[in-house]
């Protein structure tokens, strides 16, 4: 059954339609802590921008955070994915996504508003 424009459903060996994939918990680990960094780095561009920019960005930032925020209550709430395997993947995540932000100016914004959700989670962002 087409879905798209060149693109089908994968297929079961027997026939039958396969049912779409979970969000895995790697998607997860990055929405909430690659996401939330994006919406710093654009809330950014949008305050040292002019009014064109400030609008462009701003909405972009919010969007980013409020994906962020969506993926941290997936993950607290644990519906579609293993929490164990979320916050596994959320170690990699928070160092790659700190060494990225290294010297942006945005690095500390973004581990004190990462801390709190991860104390909330029951994780210490000090150990991942």
């Amino acid at each position: 059954m087409a879905v798209g424009p060149g693109r089908h459903r994968r297929r079961h060996p027997t026939g039958r339609t396969a049912r779409p994939r979970r969000p895995g918990p790697e998607l997860l680990a990055a929405l909430l802590t690659v996401g939330r960094a994006q919406g710093l780095l654009f809330a950014e561009l949008a305050a040292a921008g002019d009014d064109a920019a400030r609008r462009a960005f701003d909405r972009v930032g919010r969007d980013l955070a409020g994906h962020a925020a969506l993926a941290f209550l997936e993950i607290r709430r644990g519906t579609f994915v293993d929490r164990a395997r979320v916050e596994a993947s959320l170690g990699p995540m928070v160092a790659a996504t700190g060494a990225l932000l290294a010297g942006t100016g945005v690095e500390d914004r973004w581990r004190d508003r990462l801390g709190p959700l991860m104390g909330a989670l029951g994780l210490d962002l000090r150990k991942l």
